[in-house]
């Protein structure tokens, strides 16, 4: 079951309206990924064919004209339909803190990291 490896991110299959989006893994995406990598900020993940991101880190102008808005995600059978990013396309929203993230274990579940606005009420607190 796909899941997003965004930190802080819980979408999965189950949410409705999503689409999961490979890692730029070929041979010639080398500067891509590491511009993933560096936008999603989780130390010590290497990014295998099974990782995904889910579309509500990318701008609706990364996916290609043939593709469909999140509302229309589904064909008149009722069938999912994919949307496509456009080549060179990289993560840019919901992406979590400033600081980086440390690896998630095999056992940990986004749900167990804090959200956002935790993280700005723990921020906040510090500085006071």
């Amino acid at each position: 079951m796909p899941r997003c490896s965004i930190p802080l991110c819980d979408n999965d299959e189950k949410t409705g309206g999503l689409s999961f989006h490979r890692f730029p893994l070929g041979k010639n995406d080398t500067k891509l990924l590491k511009i993933w990598l560096a936008r999603i900020r989780r130390q010590g993940f290497t990014p295998t064919p099974t990782h995904r991101v889910c579309s509500e880190h990318f701008e609706e102008e990364c996916f290609d004209q043939g593709s469909f808005p999140a509302s229309a995600s589904l064909d008149v059978c009722g069938r999912k339909r994919a949307r496509k990013l456009k080549p060179g396309s990289v993560p840019s929203l919901k992406l979590g803190g400033k600081q980086p993230v440390a690896k998630r274990s095999s056992r940990t579940s986004a749900s167990s990291y804090p959200h956002p606005e935790e993280v700005s009420v723990i921020a906040h607190a510090q500085v006071n």
